[in-house]
Formats: structure tokens, C-alpha cells, sequence
């Protein structure tokens, strides 16, 4: 029979033990993250949300590194604003919050301007479709007959007014504007719809939250109609994608899955770079990165594409770019360098980090 002093040592084993993982990740964190982050910053960041969220030292210790290392390679802190972690059973999510994906989308380089907003009841509010698209939001006044109150006849406060709408406007650089809005009705139809796919839907950040997600809700929305021709937009891109099968809880296609780490292990950067090629399923980047430690992987030239042994599927190649990574054209070679190249964009995430850690290497 266990005791309330046997869990609670349960419990701090536990989280002894994940703490010790995750400082076995910093190598990993380091070459993940973008530059104006740190591994001790985004370790610290993660034991905070743990400790704000125990039910996460129940998630398996593969699954919380996949969603930490994501979280690193996409440049979002998991402070609960920018992204979340979010226990399900045993594994973990990662969830992109609104400002993850605003932040995302500013880092993107395709916008100029970004606005998202709520509409509540005894606002002014127009919208107009067609060739002539324009939002007209005009923020109520208390004084006002039209602003709502209670039965006293006493004005509401601003945030227990019900929301009626929300819109998000983005700017696009060298000219154009994306819109998104969505009535009340809408967003309670998303609410009903995601409560039911949720372990806990009183929990649930729709219920807690709600002008939030409607804000998260359309800037989302407008996100997926930006441009995606810069690199950093692969970013963005990711996030949505991400946050959408959070949503429909679905299993997530984490952008970078982590090698396995044994107990105890402390990987090198070279075996870190290894396992990292070896999940691009190109033969051609592997052989490229296999070269000295010291020396840069070449950043000039297409890599031979891998050799494949399966038969002929009568299936059409893709007549598209070829990537400077692999040598393959797919129409997922969308990403882009500054000498205009196409990347596949896991061949040009590795080639980054194996460039990255011969720097470091050359630099002790």
C-alpha cells in the first residue's frame, strides 16, 4: 500500500530523473537552437513548465524531447505564451500560442504589419467581402446606450462583454493584405468540436481562454495565406501544422525527431550530426556530412542523390528544382538559400547544424 511520503519520493524520483534528461539534452538544444538562445535558458524555461505541469514527468522521455527540440528548432520559448507543453496520456504536445505564431510570422521576413482583435458587444463592427475587402472596428463606449450592462443597469467591464467576432489583418511586404474573420458562431462550433476530442475539456484553454483561441483562431488562418518563399517561413509553416493536429488530436509530426538517448549517455556532437543525417533519408547528405569534423560541410553544388534499390513504380518524377542538399526534386523543395537555391528543408536544417557544430569544434 502506498503511502503519502512513498509518492511524493516517487514523485521526486521522477522528476529527478527527467531533470537529469533534459540537462543530457543541452548538446542537442545548443545546435537546435536558433543563436539568440540559450540551452540553460530554454532548459530552465522547461523545468518551469514541468513544475507548473507535473502530469508532464508521466509523458515519455522520447516524446518530451521531440516537442522540447522542436520548440528549439522553431525559435519559440515554452513559456506558456509563445508555446506549451501539454501531457496526453503518455506523450507529450507541443502547442504554438498565438504570440509563437505571430512572432513566427514577424521572424518570417513576409510581413509588414500584423493586427488581431476581438469584437465584443456594444462595439461597431463591418465587414466587406469582394473586390474591395475592408474591416471597420470601432471600440464602444462605456457612456454609450449601446454598451451592454448588468441588471442593476450598472456598464459591464470591458472583458465580460460577449465576443461577437474576430479578425486578424496582416500587411504583406511589397503590397497586398490578408484577412480572416470569423462570427461567434464559428468559433463556439470550433469550441464544441475541440472539447470533444479533449481528455479534459473543462481545462481546455478554449474554455479558460476563450478570447484568446479566437484570437489564435484567425491569426492561424491568415498565417497559412502568407507567403512561403523565404526560409524562415518553413517555420511558420511548421507551427500551423503543428497547432492544427494538437487541435484535431492527432498524432504531430514533430519537425526534427530526436535521436534516442541512452540512460546515463552523454552523445557527441559527430554521433548527434550522424543521427540527425540519417533522418533525411538521403544517402547522398549522409556521405556529406561524414566528412572531417573540421571542415565545414560545402555549401556550393548539389549532393548526389541517394541510390534506391526498389523497383521501377511507373510513377511520373516530379519535374521541379532539384535540392542542393540531396539532389532530389519533390514538390516539397521549397525552401530557399541566399544564393537562391532550393533546399529540401530537413537537408538544409542538417547541413546547418553539421556547419554549426564543425564551428564549434574549431573553436575549442
Amino acid at each position: 500500500m502506498s503511502t503519502p511520503g512513498t509518492a511524493l519520493q516517487t514523485l521526486d524520483d521522477e522528476r529527478n530523473s527527467v531533470v537529469a534528461y533534459i540537462n543530457r539534452l543541452k548538446p542537442q538544444l545548443a545546435l537546435a537552437l536558433p543563436k539568440h538562445m540559450t540551452p540553460d535558458r530554454m532548459a530552465r524555461i522547461v523545468l518551469t513548465s514541468i513544475r507548473k505541469t507535473p502530469k508532464l514527468l508521466s509523458c515519455r522521455k522520447e516524446s518530451l524531447a521531440a516537442a522540447i527540440l522542436t520548440a528549439a528548432q522553431l525559435g519559440l520559448e515554452i513559456d506558456g505564451t509563445e508555446a506549451s507543453l501539454v501531457p496526453y496520456g503518455t506523450e507529450c504536445t507541443l502547442i504554438p500560442g498565438y504570440r509563437g505564431l505571430v512572432k513566427l510570422m514577424w521572424q518570417s521576413g513576409m510581413v509588414e504589419s500584423i493586427s488581431m482583435e476581438v469584437v465584443r458587444e456594444g462595439d461597431g463592427f463591418t465587414y466587406t467581402k469582394g473586390d474591395d475587402e475592408k474591416i471597420t472596428h470601432i471600440p464602444g463606449d462605456p457612456a454609450s446606450k449601446g454598451w451592454p450592462r448588468d441588471a442593476k443597469g450598472q456598464p459591464l467591464d470591458d472583458e465580460d462583454r460577449e465576443i461577437t467576432h474576430a479578425y486578424a489583418i496582416v500587411t504583406i511586404k511589397g503590397g497586398g493584405r490578408v484577412r480572416k474573420v470569423m462570427r461567434r458562431s464559428e468559433l463556439e462550433a470550433l469550441r464544441l468540436k475541440m472539447a470533444s476530442k479533449q481528455r479534459n475539456p473543462q481545462t481546455s484553454t478554449w474554455n479558460t481562454n476563450f478570447a484568446e483561441m479566437c484570437q489564435k483562431t484567425v491569426i492561424r488562418r491568415v498565417a497559412k495565406l502568407v507567403p512561403s518563399s523565404s526560409e524562415r517561413a518553413i517555420f511558420l509553416n511548421a507551427a500551423v501544422k503543428l497547432d492544427e493536429e494538437a487541435e484535431r488530436g492527432e498524432h504531430q509530426e514533430m519537425f526534427l525527431v530526436p535521436p534516442q538517448i541512452e540512460a546515463g549517455a552523454s552523445p557527441a556532437l559527430d554521433d548527434l550530426t550522424e543521427k540527425l543525417a540519417d533522418k533525411t533519408l538521403s544517402t547522398g547528405l549522409a556521405e556529406r556530412l561524414s566528412g572531417p569534423a573540421t571542415e565545414p560541410a560545402p555549401t556550393s553544388g548539389p549532393l548526389p542523390a541517394a541510390q534506391s534499390s526498389a523497383p521501377d513504380s511507373g510513377v511520373i518524377p516530379f519535374d521541379g528544382p532539384e535540392c542542393a542538399g540531396c539532389g532530389k526534386n519533390s514538390p516539397d523543395c521549397d525552401a530557399q538559400d541566399n544564393e537562391g537555391r532550393a533546399w529540401h528543408s530537413n537537408c538544409k536544417r542538417v547541413v546547418e547544424i553539421a556547419e554549426r557544430s564543425a564551428k564549434a569544434k574549431a573553436g575549442k
